[in-house]
């Protein structure tokens, strides 16, 4: 169906998983399902090692096969002396930095007039937001030119911030 007020389909998110259960992801890695974080599922290696997030829809069960190859290698980890890594956590420290991501929301810049009314009130007056600092800060010679005693202005800034896994703690 097409046209102006068409439907728009959306598909479900997969189903969350049980802690523990067997996923492969798109590069046909096996991992075990350790839960959810911002919104990407994390996998452990079923031998121990770094664990890893990957988009729900890029993640399915293991098939029957890919189950039992999985549990092999968990066996052949544990008779090397390699502990099993079920009921093992890892507590990590974040780190938090703006977004620099190609897909992360713009950073929008705003101007607020910090000079009184002749009552001695606040004005208070702002710019449009935009992602165009110049822009913004255009607003600020217009108000004074409405308002030639109001010289004090802050500027107002929305940067996306994003917080990741660091080292383990």
């Amino acid at each position: 169906m097409s046209g102006k007020n068409a439907p728009i389909e959306r598909q479900d998110p997969p189903d969350l998983p049980v802690p523990g259960a067997l996923m492969v992801d798109g590069q046909g890695r096996i991992g075990e399902f350790r839960g959810m974080w911002c919104g990407r599922w994390s996998l452990r290696p079923v031998a121990g090692g770094t664990e890893w997030t990957v988009a729900p829809a890029d993640a399915q069960p293991a098939s029957p096969e890919q189950r039992l190859g999985a549990e092999v290698t968990r066996a052949n980890a544990r008779s090397r002396g390699v502990p099993a890594i079920r009921g093992e956590y890892a507590f990590f420290d974040f780190t938090i930095s703006p977004d620099m991501d190609p897909d992360a929301p713009p950073m929008l810049y705003r101007f607020r007039c910090l000079g009184e009314d002749d009552d001695g009130t606040p004005c208070g007056a702002e710019s449009e937001e935009s992602e165009d600092f110049e822009e913004a800060r255009g607003w600020t010679f217009k108000h004074k030119k409405d308002q030639p005693e109001h010289t004090s202005y802050e500027e107002v800034l929305r940067r996306p911030w994003i917080m990741r896994p660091g080292r383990p703690a």
